[in-house]
């Protein structure tokens, strides 16, 4: 398969936890993936010993590590502090990331779905500057097509289990909304061993994401932005 997907994320290990199935995938079939995270994620206290700059050192190791697991090369990583992602200047924020679809020039655009997956701050802001970049995008025709942009997302019964067994405010969408739906149970083995790079975050591995990539029994799920209802059936290619 050909083609150019662009990911873009708040922190080192939001690809891995995240979309990171989708992501191998389509590395392994030839597609060029580049991942961009805005912040070194020095802020995080989740099973930290070490903070600030340490930790912000030790997280962008760890994305290195896990990004080679799952097959890219291409990673950028900005330098906005993190936990205070969404204090940024709007429109700066946004304009990084369209000078980044600029020069990548993606056919597939993605990044979490409008709730930030689970309610964080910094999530949102990144969501909310890919959108305003992807508007940017969308009216300079001259920079050729614009690319289709993908909410990563979990189902509502998913997001209504995580919140039973924690205090993260888990934000799903209904199964009806889901644009695609990508099968990575061959890419489990990879995306297991990205995680496992982000020591500082995932040892010990966090409950909700254990029971979250179980219930999602080898699939991820997207949500295609300015295109109303899901699809039915939803598709099973972000290319499509």
């Amino acid at each position: 398969m050909t083609g150019r997907l662009l990911a873009i994320f708040a922190h080192p290990d939001d690809e891995s936890f995240g979309p990171g199935g989708t992501l191998a995938k389509y590395a392994a079939e030839g597609v060029q993936v580049a991942v961009v995270i805005a912040t070194r994620g020095e802020g995080s206290t989740l099973g930290a010993v070490l903070h600030g700059d340490e930790l912000g050192q030790v997280r962008a190791a760890e994305l290195e590590c896990a990004t080679e697991a799952l097959g890219i090369s291409d990673v950028r990583v900005w330098s906005y502090p993190d936990t205070q992602l969404n204090q940024a200047d709007d429109q700066e924020l946004a304009d990084k990331v369209a000078l980044a679809i600029s020069e990548f020039r993606p056919d597939v655009l993605l990044t979490f779905a409008p709730g930030g997956i689970t309610g964080n701050p910094d999530h949102i802001a990144m969501t909310e500057a890919v959108v305003r970049a992807f508007s940017i995008a969308d009216t300079n025709v001259d920079d050729g097509p614009c690319p289709a942009l993908y909410f990563w997302s979990i189902l509502d019964s998913v997001a209504e289990h995580l919140r039973s067994i924690s205090t993260i405010p888990f934000v799903g969408v209904p199964e009806a909304e889901v644009s695609a739906t990508i099968d990575t149970s061959s890419y489990l083995a990879q995306q297991w061993a990205a995680i496992h790079c982000h020591k500082s975050q995932s040892d010990p591995l966090p409950r909700v994401l254990k029971d979250r990539m179980a219930a999602q029994h080898g699939r991820e799920f997207f949500v295609r932005h300015g295109h109303g209802p899901g699809q039915s059936p939803p598709l099973d290619s972000l290319f499509s």
